[in-house]
């Protein structure tokens, strides 16, 4: 997918589809967001094979770093600051079923 395609391709439905599928390599692998330049940069410098589960982790951790990123600080989540809702939300909707 290259930058012409990120737009269409970085829609709720496959973004959802990301943390629906979080425990399957290979489905990560298929997923459309697999093929963006970041993630195959990332399967690359992290010696990930280019099959789909080798795809898939790269997405996986991408991802991941992305969730990291919305943590306002280290530590603990606070629940009852605003600051960390976004973090709190998608990881316990998606990661910690």
């Amino acid at each position: 997918m290259n930058s012409s395609n990120l737009s269409s391709g970085l829609d709720k439905k496959t973004i959802r589809r990301v943390f629906r599928d979080w425990n399957s390599l290979k489905l990560l692998g298929e997923n459309p967001l697999s093929d963006l330049s970041i993630v195959d940069a990332h399967r690359s410098t992290a010696g990930f094979s280019e099959s789909a589960p080798g795809r898939g982790l790269a997405l996986r951790r991408v991802f991941l770093a992305a969730l990291e990123s919305l943590r306002p600080e280290e530590g603990s989540p606070n629940y009852f600051d605003k600051r960390w809702r976004p973090y709190i939300i998608l990881t316990e909707q998606y990661l910690n079923e």
